[in-house]
């Protein structure tokens, strides 16, 4: 399951890297991009982890926030 997760990762930064510097996406890439999307949708234990990543990126912008309005000069 992490292997595949990576590999999504790996395959959608070389996606949009392509797309950044406006370079041609090969059929191939895109293919192989979907799918990854289609192992990825059919298995319970990546859902699982996304998921649980997904939770962990908002709760750590969250502290990031709070942190950040402490630090920042009050103002009267």
């Amino acid at each position: 399951a992490k292997e595949i997760s990576e590999e999504l990762e790996k395959q959608s930064q070389k996606i949009h890297e392509l797309e950044k510097n406006l370079k041609p996406v090969e059929v191939e890439d895109k293919r192989k991009l979907q799918q990854l999307k289609e192992k990825v949708a059919s298995n319970q234990s990546i859902q699982k982890f996304l998921k649980a990543q997904t939770d962990y990126v908002q709760l750590m912008t969250k502290v990031n926030e709070n942190i950040e309005a402490e630090l920042a000069p009050k103002r009267d």
